[in-house]
């Protein structure tokens, strides 16, 4: 499939709009019908496997769906280097019956991240990238677990 062109999307949420550019992927299938991964999505997020829909309670919200399996790779500011960039492998995983959020830094790959929500690895995150740009950067950040892990990017939701 080749996307034809980019188109813009209004999205109301609370009673404003956002207007957003969706880009189209490009995606393969395998003899099976099966999308094959890897799948670029944008210039900094690559689902490596779009993991399998769990129908139990807990395993997706009002918004987000959080299939087991789920892998992507997104590509943020090091969480230790100025400037420098690290990769941040995303995962949905089960424990003990439960869905998880892991998410290993390229940079401390023996030391990875798992909790209840993919916005709390993500705000973990972003306090560690905070004390290393605090120099530059000294406002709050807020940031999307969904959005961070590929699962609510708009392309792929």
């Amino acid at each position: 499939m080749t996307p034809k062109r980019a188109r813009n999307v209004v999205k109301q949420t609370d009673g404003q709009s956002k207007t957003y550019k969706v880009i189209p992927l490009k995606v393969t299938y395998d003899d099976n019908g099966k999308i094959k991964c890897p799948v670029f999505v944008g210039g900094n997020l690559k689902i490596l496997d779009f993991g399998t829909i769990d129908l139990r309670i807990g395993f997706h919200s009002n918004s987000n769906i959080y299939p087991l399996g789920f892998k992507s790779v997104r590509s943020a500011q090091s969480m230790f280097t100025l400037g420098a960039r690290a990769d941040f492998t995303n995962e949905i995983i089960e424990i003990d019956g439960k869905v998880m959020f892991k998410t290993t830094c390229s940079e401390e790959p023996d030391n990875p991240i798992v909790q209840a929500t993919c916005s709390g690895i993500w705000c973990e995150i972003i306090k560690r990238v905070n004390q290393v740009t605090q120099a530059r950067n000294k406002d709050k950040i807020s940031i999307s677990g969904p959005q961070m892990f590929g699962i609510a990017e708009y392309p792929v939701a």
